[in-house]
C-alpha cells in the first residue's frame, strides 16, 4: 500500500498546476468577459421571470425579501454613517437601532447606482439577485480553472456553486446567496501561497473583508 506521503502528494501537484495557455491564460479580460456572459445567461433563465419584471417583482415572499429591499433602500437614499441612518428603519423611538441587522453595505455599492438610475428599489434587489448566482459560478469557475488549469472543470465547479440546490432553499435570503467572495479568497489564498506577495496578500484581505460586508 502506498503511504500517506504518497497519496497526498499527486494531490499536492494537481493543486500547483498552473492555468494552460490554451485556455486564455494569456488574455483574462477576453476569458472574464466570455465565462461572465455564459453565467449571466444561465442566471437569467436559472431564475426567469425575475428579469423580465425587474422594477415590479420580488422573486419568493414578502418576507425576507422586503427587508432587504427597504435596507438597500435606506442604504440608496440616506448619507451613509449619520446619526439618521444608524437610527435605521424601525423599533422607534429606539436610537441606532441599525446595529441589529445586517445593513448590506456591500449589496449596496451594487444596488445603489441601479436604484438611481431606475428610480426602483426593486430593481436593485433584483439585479443583485440575479448577479448573485452568475457572479458566484464565475468566482468557482476561475477558483477551479485555477488549481486545475481546465475551463471545462471550471465550468463544472461553477454550476455546481453558483446553482447549487443550497441556494434554491434560500431564495428569500439575498445574504445567502451574495457568496461570491469566498471562492475568491481561496483563489487569492493560493496565490499567495505559491508567490507570497504583498499584492496576493492585499487581494485576500479585501476579498475576505467584502464578503463580511456583502
Amino acid at each position: 500500500h502506498a503511504s500517506a506521503s504518497e497519496r497526498i502528494k499527486p494531490v499536492y501537484l494537481l493543486l500547483k498546476m498552473p492555468a494552460r495557455p490554451s485556455d486564455g491564460a494569456h488574455d483574462p479580460f477576453r476569458w472574464i468577459a466570455c465565462w461572465s456572459g455564459v453565467y449571466l445567461a444561465l442566471a437569467i433563465t436559472a431564475t426567469w421571470p425575475v428579469a423580465s419584471a425587474l422594477t415590479t417583482h420580488l422573486p419568493h415572499d414578502l418576507g425576507d425579501p422586503v427587508l432587504s429591499l427597504t435596507l438597500l433602500q435606506w442604504n440608496a437614499t440616506t448619507p451613509l454613517f449619520t446619526s439618521r441612518w444608524w437610527d435605521g428603519i424601525g423599533f422607534y423611538p429606539l436610537a441606532n437601532t441599525l446595529t441589529f441587522s445586517d445593513p448590506r453595505l456591500g449589496a449596496s455599492i451594487v444596488s445603489t447606482p441601479i436604484i438611481w438610475a431606475t428610480g426602483s428599489a426593486t430593481a436593485g434587489y433584483n439585479v443583485l439577485f440575479i448577479l448573485s448566482f452568475a457572479c458566484s459560478a464565475l468566482a468557482a469557475h476561475a477558483l477551479v480553472r485555477r488549481l486545475t488549469g481546465s475551463n471545462a472543470a471550471g465550468l463544472i465547479a461553477g454550476c455546481a456553486y453558483g446553482f447549487a440546490p443550497f441556494r434554491a432553499a434560500h431564495l428569500a435570503h439575498l445574504e445567502l446567496l451574495l457568496a461570491w467572495w469566498m471562492p475568491l479568497a481561496l483563489l487569492a489564498a493560493h496565490t499567495w501561497l505559491e508567490s507570497r506577495s504583498r499584492r496576493a496578500l492585499a487581494l485576500l484581505a479585501v476579498t475576505v473583508a467584502a464578503q463580511g460586508l456583502f
